[in-house]
């Protein structure tokens, strides 16, 4: 157990927590909103605006964590300060089911043992290999199904993640700091271990998959990581802890703040530089990929789910989507191109589609897009309403002369692949470092960061509240302008309720 000393309160780290939330909710609100732009919202293959922010909370909580654990032991003991912790993770998790559901129910009873029929159907039905292995369509229970898929995908909300993250490194979150940051490489690696064995094809649901047949969770899919998603996100809340040690260790903040900003920018640079590898997965737009990948009608009927390999799914349009390789990328496709052509797109920029045929059009739209632009003043009715139509639907879109298949080398946060945790994580890291500079050097304190960032518990649980209510007054193609205001009043209401809290003095923590 690490015996150096705690810090008190850190101003920089409850400013930077604040807009955190606060930036947590914008992202949260808008994500329906065609006329906001992508970068606002998840995207799942490349890094936006809205990707930090999980890492960054959980960053947070990993910062706070290390700090209280070495408090508490002083003055409890390993038994109860442990015992509290493990008690306050599963308060967490209870919160977020509480919060989300359990993705799914049953409306009768009998949906407990026979499942819900549709047409001709169950839904519990799936593809299972028998003894000659050959696939069958079977039933299965239906509570178990619904447990098992629980676990597999539907549980993992933010709150239900940073509590069981809480608990997985909890051996070591008193450690030295050289435990933890081989724990981190150990998580990093067997991320990317467990993926190539066979957690890409459990995270997307192939029903061929060895752990989906175990599971018998069907075509369910993950995202956030899944059940496995939390050797990744424990990455976060490590370098949290870390963290803490360079602050402890720093006798003036002015050192803490670079040092801290140094190893936010190793985080960075070794993320990106394995989102690189995603550049081996490119499809020139003439290449016949898409008609090759994708089955015949005929072809698909006749193949059975275990013919088409373990990271392959069995549905066409998938098979376009996803590479049948995503975990091993051709390495002689790096031949005969520069440095340059092989650097994954900066983050905040959208790569290419996936589909060859649909970022040529992309590319023909975006000509068009040009050409009405040019003459904007002298545009019939008609013209205007495509220019509209043309400007909403190629928000953050760019021209390329290739195409790319999805991959786990890409910022991928449907799996947390390790480029993305790795460089989101740093970039959240670098932000707190800015916090240190105007916070805690030069005494600059936001007060509706404050607010939010001593209170996110309360805070979360309002946002979730009255942005289910205010969505009634937020359809999808609301101008461009209006997804503002309405954005603005729903932070402002949110703030209100957790300002009147803090006014009182009540905190809601676990």
């Amino acid at each position: 157990m690490s015996t150096q000393p705690s810090l008190g309160r850190v101003d920089s780290m409850d400013q930077f927590r604040g807009f955190t939330v606060i930036s947590m909710f914008l992202v949260n609100f808008v994500h329906h909103m065609d006329n906001m732009h992508p970068i606002w919202k998840h995207n799942d293959n490349y890094f936006s605006f809205a990707d930090w922010i999980m890492p960054g909370f959980i960053f947070a909580v990993g910062f706070s964590y290390r700090l209280t654990v070495l408090k508490r032991l002083q003055q409890f003991g390993p038994w109860k300060t442990y015992f509290t912790y493990f008690r306050r993770s599963i308060a967490l998790i209870v919160v977020s089911l509480m919060l989300y559901g359990w993705g799914g129910g049953f409306k009768e009873w009998a949906h407990f043992s026979e499942g819900v029929k549709k047409g001709d159907r169950y839904t519990n039905e799936i593809h299972v290999e028998d003894s000659s292995g050959e696939f069958e369509v079977v039933k299965v229970n239906p509570t178990r199904q619904f447990v098992m898929r629980l676990i597999k995908s539907n549980l993992w909300e933010v709150l239900a993640i940073i509590g069981v993250c809480q608990i997985f490194i909890m051996p070591v979150v008193a450690a030295g700091w050289l435990v933890r940051f081989l724990s981190m490489v150990a998580c990093a690696v067997a991320h990317v271990v467990i993926s190539g064995i066979f957690n890409w094809g459990f995270v997307h649901g192939y029903e061929h998959n060895d752990v989906v047949q175990l599971w018998q969770t069907g075509t369910n899919r993950s995202w956030d990581g899944g059940f496995f998603g939390i050797i990744s996100w424990s990455i976060a809340m490590l370098a949290g802890t870390l963290a803490h040690d360079i602050m402890v260790k720093s006798p003036r903040r002015t050192s803490a703040g670079g040092r801290i900003f140094c190893f936010a920018v190793t985080f960075m640079v070794i993320g990106y530089g394995l989102s690189c590898l995603s550049r081996l997965y490119d499809i020139p737009l003439e290449s016949e990929t898409t008609a090759e990948a994708a089955d015949s009608p005929q072809e698909k009927e006749e193949k059975k789910p275990g013919d088409i390999g373990e990271n392959v799914p069995r549905e066409a349009g998938d098979l376009v989507k996803y590479s049948k390789s995503p975990m091993r990328p051709q390495i002689d496709k790096a031949s005969g191109r520069s440095i340059v052509d092989l650097l994954a797109e900066p983050p905040f920029v959208m790569p290419p589609h996936f589909d060859p045929a649909q970022q040529l059009q992309h590319n023909e739209n975006l000509k068009r897009r040009e050409e009405l632009s040019a003459s904007a003043n002298e545009l019939s009715e008609e013209e205007a309403e495509e220019l509209s139509e043309l400007n909403t639907k190629l928000l953050g879109v760019r021209h390329y002369q290739y195409a790319r298949q999805w991959n786990y080398w890409m910022m991928y946060k449907r799996m947390v692949s390790v480029p993305f945790i790795l460089f989101s994580t740093g970039f959240a890291i670098a932000l707190f470092a800015l916090f240190i500079v105007f916070t805690d050097l030069c005494g600059l304190h936001v007060g509706v960061f404050r607010t939010f960032g001593m209170n996110p518990l309360a805070a979360y649980v309002f946002h979730s509240m009255i942005g289910h209510s205010l969505e009634s007054f937020t359809p999808d193609d609301a101008p461009h302008w209006y997804c503002w205001v309405i954005t603005g009043v729903f932070i402002g209401i949110t703030y209100l309720f957790v300002r009147h809290l803090e006014k009182h003095n009540i905190y809601i923590r676990l």
